[in-house]
């Protein structure tokens, strides 16, 4: 019989779900900080929701996603260069939507090219030793 604690088991499900509340609270604050910047300051109101979202990620991703007990400053300075990557690409996608589409939504679009690379450097990189 599968349970949610079995679906849970499966690192792929933890990292959709921790993913799915990373990805609505940074959109979030991309959204709050673009109102409140102006839509033409997109890209600024995207560094700045990054960030802010790069903590309580780490600890989420860290903890219950990876469940790493390895050397958080290591593995802290991984998750910086991860999402560096991570944020070039979202800035340049981000960048070329905008030029056509609402900032809203180019950004919505931007963020699952963006998802995927973390998810792969993440799992391959950063927290490679991890328990699976």
């Amino acid at each position: 019989m599968v349970t949610a604690a079995k679906v849970l088991r499966i690192l792929q499900v933890r990292f959709l779900i921790a993913g799915v509340f990373n990805t609505a609270f940074s959109y979030a604050l991309y959204a709050a900080l673009l109102f409140a910047l102006g839509q033409g300051r997109f890209q600024t109101a995207l560094f700045l929701s990054w960030a802010i979202s790069t903590l309580p990620s780490f600890a989420v991703q860290r903890r219950w996603v990876f469940k790493s007990g390895g050397a958080w400053g290591a593995q802290y300075v991984k998750s910086v260069g991860v999402w560096a990557l991570s944020y070039a690409i979202n800035a340049v996608f981000l960048q070329v939507l905008a030029g056509f589409l609402n900032p809203y939504l180019a950004q919505i679009i931007s963020l699952t090219a963006a998802t995927a690379n973390t998810y792969l450097l993440f799992r391959y990189y950063t927290f490679k030793h991890a328990k699976k």
